[in-house]
């Protein structure tokens, strides 16, 4: 599970601290696919992620989730669109059949941008991890990191 941010001001209140890393990842790739993972604030420790002392987060690219995200006011716990090692679903019906019923809501914004993954860092730690290769590449990251 990840929480989805509308904006850099939601993620704030779940985690202890945006790294200057994770702000020049920001800067460049939100809204878009990258997923980072930072370390949880403490507030977060009476909900579900009480047992982990990390947080993954995006702000998506998708209008339909922003418009959504932005009028609740605060994150929502997100999945990805497919089970670990599995294809990735598209369309609303195929993430529909997959998951049946484990899900709240499912929103069906027709087929999605983009067949590839978000790419998942770590900055918890230091030089910061890619956990997963996903729609940003690892030059482009580092490109990113670089110019600072």
């Amino acid at each position: 599970m990840i929480l989805i941010a509308a904006d850099v001001l939601q993620v704030a209140d779940l985690v202890e601290t945006i790294p200057d890393v994770a702000d020049r990842l920001i800067e460049t790739f939100w809204p878009g696919p990258l997923t980072i993972v930072f370390k949880a604030s403490e507030r977060l420790q009476e909900f579900a992620f009480r047992k982990s002392k990390t947080i993954a987060v995006r702000v998506p690219d998708s209008l339909i989730c922003l418009a959504l995200l932005k009028s609740c006011g605060f994150p929502l716990v997100s999945t990805s669109a497919n089970r670990s090692g599995e294809a990735e679903s598209t369309y609303a019906h195929e993430v529909s059949r997959v998951f049946g019923d484990e899900l709240d809501l499912i929103i069906d914004g027709g087929e999605t941008p983009s067949k590839i993954p978000s790419t998942v860092v770590d900055v918890t730690r230091t030089p910061i991890r890619i956990i997963r290769q996903g729609a940003i590449s690892e030059p482009e990251i580092s490109t990113v990191l670089d110019v600072y």
